[in-house]
């Protein structure tokens, strides 16, 4: 579930431009939440509900950032990434891990497959909003 403080919004000032954001989630109440508040922030917003289709809209839209449940009905999230991670289109893609999940091993994983973030559900906006400018803004200066 999203936290939808109306208080908390994001500066998009502080983007270096407009941004895509794939959001792979099984849920359709959170990816609905997802939606909306990142959509409210002028970022554009495309959803998968599965792993597989995850990776069909990412190769094929290559979006500036994934977020990315780990719990999916087909493919869980960690094994998506690795799958990104091998295309050379989707490869250089930041994806942060956004779920549930408070096993430490999960993190670990997540890491090591090269998780760039890994936010706990419920999302704390704030803390949404801190990861996805510290990610585009470092991707930016990376260009």
């Amino acid at each position: 579930m999203v936290n939808h403080d109306m208080n908390a919004r994001f500066e998009t000032g502080n983007l270096p431009r407009v941004i895509t954001v794939l959001y792979v989630e099984d849920n359709k109440v959170n990816a609905e939440l997802m939606t909306r508040r990142l959509r409210r922030e002028n970022i554009v917003v495309m959803t998968a509900e599965n792993g597989k289709a995850g990776i069909e809209s990412a190769m094929r839209h290559v979006p500036d950032l994934i977020l990315m449940d780990f719990n999916l009905p087909d493919i869980n999230g960690i094994e998506v990434m690795r799958r990104l991670q091998k295309q050379e289109d989707t490869a250089s893609i930041p994806v942060v891990m956004v779920t549930s999940s408070t096993d430490v091993a999960v993190r670990h994983e997540a890491y090591d497959a090269g998780c760039r973030g890994y936010l706990l559900k419920p999302l704390i906006t704030v803390e949404l909003k801190m990861m996805i400018e510290r990610l585009m803004q470092s991707s930016s200066a990376a260009v």
